[in-house]
């Protein structure tokens, strides 16, 4: 019988080598984040879909070593209506050249979905809506590049993709009920990395 890897298990693999955390040191990093979101709206009969795109931030902390890393990271995109939060762990393999070099990774987590108490909706001003947050089982992959300055600092740029299944049932005074679903994150980071 053949079987397939799952993410779990591929991500599993690269955290409990024995390698894994030999001659590594600590890591924080901070990144700027272009984020857009796979969005699906239905509403009164009608669905529409499309990205929904804007601006966030994103921290790591993790272990870092000559060929592989492991981290933590929390990235928060805000929209003009909503916030969604990705909170992960993750590893990655890292190719180097000097102090520059690239890697790819896989990340599982979890992402939520929190909507404003105020949005707007059908090109109107701001109304009053009733929404619960929503949460979802995350995973990805990740490819980026970095350059290192010195034993400490480094410049860190990557892109990332996350599947996950954020649906929300939101009730918008007066005008009524829509169902909206994110399937899938994309994100653009770009920051620094500080090593200790």
């Amino acid at each position: 019988m053949k079987t397939t890897p799952s993410p779990l298990m591929l991500c599993a693999c690269l955290f409990v080598s024995p390698s894994a955390f030999a001659a590594s040191d600590w890591y924080v990093g901070l990144a700027a984040v272009d984020g857009r979101s796979d969005q699906t709206v239905q509403f009164q009969g009608n669905r529409q879909s499309g990205p929904l795109k804007d601006n966030g931030i994103s921290l790591q902390l993790g272990k870092t070593g000559e060929d592989r890393r492991e981290y933590f990271s929390v990235t928060s995109i805000l929209h003009d209506d909503a916030t969604v939060n990705t909170f992960a762990f993750g590893a990655d393999s890292l190719y180097r050249d000097g102090m520059v070099g690239g890697y790819f990774g896989v990340l599982l987590g979890l992402s939520a979905l929190t909507w404003d108490s105020d949005i707007s909706f059908q090109g109107s001003e701001t109304v009053p809506v009733s929404s619960e947050s929503t949460s979802n089982f995350a995973y990805g992959v990740r490819v980026g590049g970095f350059v290192e300055f010195g034993d400490n600092w480094g410049l860190d740029v990557s892109y990332q993709l996350v599947h996950t299944n954020l649906k929300t049932q939101v009730e918008v005074t007066g005008q009524g009920t829509f169902n909206h679903t994110i399937d899938r994150i994309a994100t653009l980071h770009a920051g620094v990395n500080f090593r200790f």
